[in-house]
């Protein structure tokens, strides 16, 4: 695609704090379903936690060349 870079960037962060937001309901909503404590979906909201507090202080971010 033909897009500015600036663009881009902007959704790849958008991308990320969607996917991370996601994958944080996902575990939660998995917790409280299942009423006990399964370590997979801990595990699943630290993972969606850990890559949104990384796109908020860009090191998510790629580099051009």
């Amino acid at each position: 695609m033909k897009l500015s870079e600036t663009k881009k960037i902007h959704y790849r962060k958008f991308f990320w704090y969607f996917y991370g937001i996601i994958f944080m309901l996902s575990g939660v909503i998995n917790l409280i379903e299942k009423g006990e404590f399964y370590w997979s979906f801990s595990i699943q909201f630290i993972l969606g936690f850990v890559t949104v507090v990384l796109n908020f202080i860009g090191k998510l971010e790629t580099k051009t060349n």
